[in-house]
């Protein structure tokens, strides 16, 4: 064929399966071919694979295989069990867990991140996707900040951390009008520096 077929992992399973109940039912390579060109046309595999398919079922029986992925089987129901103990101790530990669980560490923290969508913070257990209570949290302490920057003369608190995982470092001399910013972006090193009032200018976490 002049055109070449891309077939992504599950297409080729799909096909080889098509392909091998044709082979099964004493169907040529040919004639298969053509039967599978007609039903799925432009995503139908070349006939030189379905060639050396056919020629593999002659010679082994099969040519679909179960494959075992690679690692540790993942554990199921296992969320169901870790959700109240985290509700209960949002710092309990992964050793905590896994103690209590009777499961090992790795297994309990694949759970957490993949079916719980947590992750640790200061050693607390949140979720990933912020719910509308915590970003109605989020809007009241940016407010309450705001008033106490505007407030205070001298900074005490050396660096913010925004939810963007942005550092937000504020520098104010007492005998300049205008504060400072520095920005410094996640796992960069590149920063921009940005001076403006702070009765201008509004700050949020």
């Amino acid at each position: 064929m002049a055109d070449f077929v891309n077939l992504h992992r599950i297409d080729w399973i799909r096909f080889k399966a098509v392909a091998e109940d044709y082979f099964r039912r004493g169907r040529h390579y040919e004639e298969t071919y053509m039967e599978m060109k007609d039903t799925y046309e432009g995503i139908c595999p070349e006939k030189n694979t379905i060639y050396k398919w056919e020629k593999r079922f002659r010679e082994s029986g099969n040519i679909v295989h179960f494959t075992n992925s690679s690692g540790r089987p993942r554990l199921y129901g296992l969320a169901g069990k870790i959700l109240p103990l985290i509700e209960m101790d949002r710092s309990i530990s992964l050793r905590r867990l896994a103690g209590l669980l009777g499961n090992s560490r790795e297994a309990i923290a694949k759970s957490i991140e993949h079916d719980l969508l947590l992750h640790s913070v200061s050693l607390r257990w949140i979720p990933h996707k912020l719910s509308e209570q915590n970003l109605e949290d989020r809007i009241e302490a940016s407010g309450n900040l705001i008033h106490f920057l505007r407030e205070s003369k001298r900074n005490h608190y050396r660096g913010l951390v925004t939810g963007d995982e942005t550092w937000l470092y504020l520098n104010n001399p007492a005998e300049k009008q205008c504060t400072g910013y520095t920005i410094i972006s996640k796992g960069k090193k590149a920063y921009q520096n940005f001076t403006s009032s702070l009765q201008s200018r509004l700050v949020a976490m």
